[in-house]
């Protein structure tokens, strides 16, 4: 194929368009040849893929290589790196977006050097120490720490692993495998979930039970959903209920919804009235209210209804259920770092973990703490407001 340039004063000149390379391998090795099947980039490297964008990645000993279309080594630009993480194994995991090329993760060693090419569209750093797992399309499987494919089975499907096992689908069905690779417990399960606590949900009949490590059921599958133990307790559906069960088998209590929180507490509701639970099952606050949120620093928001104004009035409860600040303000954020951002009306204002003020409401636009501090607004005039105060800032942060 050829293009024609013009030049004024000149004949037009008929320039070559450079023919796409294709990959070939020969003898064990690979390399890079052009439409007539000239061989552009020799056959020397052990693994290669095709090139996209003008750029091609090949392997040479235990590192990756990018070539341009004349073969020569070209460095990953850093306005291409669109992120780029540090992993436990000290290994950067980073996705790069060429011109054309869709996004893809692959991996760097601590000196920038190439691990694995930018070729899946999920690399994962897996539990199991310094694995990855590696999946693109159909195509899944672990890798090594040097990024490097662990000889394994094939399997429709993997999760990670998790207390020393993973789940893994083979022919429709689950099953656990352990950290080498093994299978421990055989892929007979409709449906499987991850090890917590040592124990793990799994499917049959449409149904959720448990089973320990060694594969035996220990909680018969009879529930529409189930989760992973906390501690001693998990979290199940039966009959459109949410149902708190212990590890023994034991129903701790049923609730028509719940709505997860912070450090191990959750909201339920029952018979439209809501309270919390703790990790241990406990009701420590009873189901009398309105409404309930999400719960923070130990300070659990609940509200009642105002006939008067037709809406929910929102105040705060300790972990033990002991009345922090009445049930005043129309809305209010979850604490972070001991305040919490309130409204009153349209204005918002703060309080500290015992229930004072550290400002009035006389903000039209309040944020969470962060850092120390929140940001807020008045008029376009922004303020800094810490536990200590608040300060008046000259320009918006």
């Amino acid at each position: 194929m050829e293009r024609s340039r013009n030049i004024p004063g000149r004949h037009p000149v008929i320039l070559p368009v450079p023919a796409e390379l294709h990959r070939i391998c020969k003898g064990g090795r690979c390399g890079y040849v052009n439409g007539r099947q000239e061989e552009i980039i020799p056959c020397r490297y052990e693994e290669a893929t095709v090139f996209l964008d003008g750029f091609a990645y090949v392997r040479t000993g235990d590192f990756w290589l990018r070539l341009n279309a004349k073969g020569c080594p070209v460095p990953l630009e850093e306005k291409n790196l669109v992120k780029q993480t540090l992993c436990p194994g000290g290994q950067i995991l980073f996705r790069v977006q060429e011109r054309n090329t869709p996004n893809g993760y692959g991996l760097l060693d601590h000196r920038n050097r190439i691990l694995t090419p930018p070729r899946w569209l999920q690399l994962i750093p897996s539990s199991r120490t310094g694995w990855f797992l590696a999946r693109k399309g159909t195509e899944q499987c672990f890798l090594d720490d040097r990024g490097n494919p662990v000889e394994s089975p094939h399997w429709d499907h993997a999760e990670d692993f998790r207390e020393g096992f993973a789940p893994v689908r083979k022919d429709g069905r689950w099953g656990y495998i352990d950290t080498s690779l093994k299978v421990v417990i055989p892929c007979v399960w409709e449906g499987a979930q991850a090890f917590c606590q040592g124990l793990a949900p799994v499917q049959k009949n449409g149904k959720w039970g448990y089973i320990n490590r060694e594969g035996i059921p220990v909680i018969p599958c009879r529930w529409e959903s189930a989760e992973g133990f906390r501690g001693d307790f998990a979290w199940c559906t039966d009959n459109s209920e949410q149902v708190l069960l212990h590890r023994s088998g034991r129903e701790a209590g049923r609730f028509r919804s719940r709505l997860e929180t912070a450090e191990g507490r959750c909201a339920v509701c029952r018979d439209d009235r809501w309270g919390y639970v703790d990790a241990q099952g406990n009701l420590i606050v009873p189901c009398i209210w309105d409404r309930a949120g999400i719960s923070a620093e130990d300070r659990l928001p609940v509200a009642k209804w105002d006939n008067l104004t037709g809406l929910y009035r929102w105040g705060f409860l300790d972990s033990r259920g002991s009345r922090i600040t009445p049930c005043i303000f129309d809305a209010c954020l979850p604490f972070r770092e001991g305040m919490a951002a309130v409204r009153q009306g349209t204005l918002w204002g703060y309080i500290d973990r015992s229930g004072r003020w550290i400002t009035p409401c006389i903000f039209t636009k309040a944020g969470s703490c962060s850092r120390g501090r929140a940001c807020a607004c008045r008029e376009e005039r922004w303020a800094e407001v810490t536990l200590q105060g608040l300060s008046w800032l000259k320009k918006a942060p």
